[in-house]
């Protein structure tokens, strides 16, 4: 069976100063919007691979998770911002930067050593020794005897240990002599990184819902959104800006059905996650919630006729006598004359 080809994306920038702004706005919030990139039965969070091209030239290639689809492109999430783009971005702001890799140097270190030493030690023993007198009798005399006994004695010996510094040429102003090479500092996120939705749970527990979400990455907001055991939490995360961030919300465990009503209310909540709500056995059968998304505005209006039918009838009478939008609206009345 041959292997499976990965997902593969092209973010395509016109210049280098347009992939700087990117770069700050998205890459550095932990994603990326892959602009006219198109993916069919991508499924959430599956891995793909990222080319990047600056004026139609390739320019680096990430490894990244697939966050949303939507006719405009495709958004992938980073765990951490990769070490090729942040190599990218830095080399694109400052081109006479050399990129020479920090040189090992040899460092004399003292270790302490344990040396066993054999010192002479005088112990007592006691000898029985006979001597002649008037009645022969056994006397035991003391005689010193000389035995050797091991000690440990800790003893410094200087061992070299190889310890890497930094180039100096290589650094610049604003890193200064104490600065770690960036492929340090993506070795390092990757050995503290949380388990899914500790780094996000962590960061949610000071302030109100809605600043707490704020501060979040968009990997966190998802981290969040599937693991949180708090509503207030979860309706903040249904109002948030990010779209792509709504779906994820609908598929925590602990939802319930009065925060399912209160999403297909809001005009700002996702296509994605309305048809999400639509297509649930349960969320899509219940006429009080098929009625909210009918009634919401920004819904898609082919989903909002389809679930016309699902309506209890008092809610039909109102949408055909209202003044809402007209297939809607047409959808009701054809109901009542049948």
């Amino acid at each position: 069976m041959p292997p499976v080809e990965p997902i593969r994306l092209i973010a395509d920038y016109r210049s280098t100063a347009e992939f700087l702004r990117a770069f700050e706005a998205e890459v550095a919030a932990g994603g990326l919007f892959c602009r006219g990139a198109a993916v069919k039965n991508a499924t959430a969070l599956a891995t793909c691979l990222v080319e990047l091209r600056i004026d139609g030239q390739p320019a680096a290639e990430v490894e990244a998770r697939i966050a949303a689809v939507s006719k405009a492109g495709v958004a992938v999430i980073f765990a951490h911002p990769p070490a090729a783009l942040s190599a990218l971005a830095r080399r694109l702001q400052d081109p006479a930067a050399p990129a020479t890799p920090p040189v090992p140097v040899a460092v004399p270190v003292a270790v302490p050593v344990a040396v066993a030493v054999a010192v002479p030690v005088a112990v007592a023993v006691a000898v029985p020794v006979a001597v002649a007198v008037a009645v022969p009798v056994a006397v035991p005399v003391a005689v010193p005897v000389a035995v050797p006994v091991a000690v440990a004695v800790a003893v410094p010996v200087a061992v070299p240990v190889a310890v890497p510094v930094p180039d100096p040429v290589a650094l610049s102003p604003s890193q200064g002599p104490a600065a770690l090479p960036p492929e340090a500092d993506a070795a390092s996120d990757e050995d503290s990184e949380p388990a899914p939705g500790e780094a996000a749970a962590e960061t949610a527990h000071s302030g109100t819902p809605a600043s707490r979400v704020a501060g979040l990455s968009v990997t966190d907001k998802i981290q969040l959104a599937l693991y949180s055991s708090s509503r207030d939490e979860r309706l903040a995360l249904l109002r948030d800006t990010q779209k792509s961030v709504h779906p994820y919300v609908l598929r925590n465990s602990r939802i319930t059905l009065d925060e399912v009503q209160y999403a297909a209310k809001l005009p700002n909540l996702s296509p994605e996650a309305l048809k999400m709500i639509a297509d649930h056995p349960e969320w899509g059968s219940n006429p009080t919630v098929c009625a909210a998304i009918v009634r919401n505005p920004k819904s898609p209006v082919t989903l909002a006729v389809k679930l016309v039918d699902r309506l209890a009838i008092s809610d039909v009478r109102l949408l055909a006598k209202g003044t809402g939008r007209g297939p809607v609206v047409q959808a009701a009345r054809k109901r009542l004359d049948v």
